[in-house]
């Protein structure tokens, strides 16, 4: 799980680096821009389909919102997404929108929903995370994103009201992830690239999901989930059998 939200929150991050970048050098047009960008680079980050219900950017207002954002799943996963991000609001100082770095005041992030699905393969999100730790496009990708514009700071970023679902086999568990909130990334330096501020934002958010994770499949006696559906599936198999023979 913990993975799983480093891939994802780089994406986001990626995501506010494409804004940063895209009003540093265009005016008009942004929130088509930025909706075209992500529906592209990210793909190319995560392996998966990834799509976005809407762009809303006001440059004067200093402030922007994507909307439905999307990570679908690896191949071989039959649930819906891995990740929907409800709501992305961001807030610029729109005294450095041209400048370098870029100060963004606030990142919020909210109505999130992650679905951890255990499949014969293992975990979803451990698949898209592989993914991105391959060396593939998605790191190509990646980088190109993150090392040319302006660097950023972010003063302040919120993580808030991450519902997770655990799929099994044979059963669903709700949960929650702990909200996660930092406070000026990328100062010191004089401003971050997105990998360096995906760092700084990440390693917090890593251990409460990780924690998260942990004390759900603890509770839930997940810890041998594979054992125990390989015997269950015995189990049916030979009452399966138990019946074809009564039936002869």
């Amino acid at each position: 799980m913990g993975k799983a939200l480093t891939g994802v929150m780089a994406v986001v991050v990626i995501l506010i680096l494409i804004v940063a970048v895209a009003a540093y050098y265009v005016l008009g047009n942004l929130d088509r821009l930025v909706e075209v960008a992500i529906e592209k680079v990210g793909p190319q980050v995560t392996g998966t389909p990834v799509m976005v219900s809407g762009v809303s950017i006001a440059l004067r207002e200093g402030r922007g919102e994507i909307s439905g954002l999307t990570i679908g799943n690896p191949d071989g996963y039959r649930s819906d997404h891995a990740l929907h991000i409800g709501r992305l609001v961001f807030d610029l100082d729109t005294e450095t929108i041209t400048a370098d770095p870029v100060r963004i005041t606030e990142i919020s992030v909210s109505e999130t929903d992650l679905i951890a699905e255990l499949g014969p393969a293992g975990l979803n999100l451990k698949a898209l995370m592989d993914y991105m730790n391959s060396g593939g496009s998605g790191q190509a990708a990646q980088s190109e994103s993150t090392s040319s514009g302006p660097g950023l700071v972010i003063d302040r970023f919120d993580f808030t009201g991450a519902k997770m679902t655990l799929e099994t086999p044979l059963k669903n568990y709700d949960t929650t992830v702990p909200d996660v909130q930092l406070t000026g990334i990328g100062e010191k330096a004089g401003g971050a690239t997105a990998a360096e501020a995906a760092e700084q934002i990440l390693r917090p958010v890593i251990a409460a999901a990780i924690k998260a994770a942990q004390d759900e499949a603890g509770a839930q006696g997940l810890d041998g989930y594979k054992q125990g559906v390989t015997d269950r599936l015995k189990d049916e198999a030979n009452r399966l059998k138990d019946k074809l023979k009564l039936g002869d």
